[in-house]
């Protein structure tokens, strides 16, 4: 029986496993949802909206971002990239005409 408190720690190589595999599957969860939202119509072309903030766009680039930081295991950028792809989601789907 061990003292509470004496557990043996995770190794480094084992913490960024599990890192990993968070991180990849916050990133396919954010891209699936993403393909959902676009089957859905979520994120329609207005004229002249190429030159605003476009949604689409900014969770594109977040995605892209967040892959790169995963083959650098750049965890903590991957974390930044997927909130900000998230938070385009997240206001795509705020601003939806019901």
């Amino acid at each position: 029986m061990t003292k509470p408190g004496s557990e043996p720690k995770e190794s480094s190589l084992q913490e960024k496993e599990r890192l990993r595999a968070l991180a990849e599957h916050n990133l396919s969860s954010l891209s699936s949802e993403f393909a959902i939202a676009q089957e859905w119509g979520l994120f329609p072309i207005s004229a002249g909206q190429e030159n605003q903030e476009n949604p689409t766009k900014i969770i594109l680039e977040s995605l892209k971002a967040a892959q790169v930081a995963l083959g650098a295991n750049d965890f903590a950028s991957i974390d930044t990239y997927l909130l900000t792809g998230r938070a385009a989601l997240n206001q795509a789907q705020f601003n939806r005409p019901i």
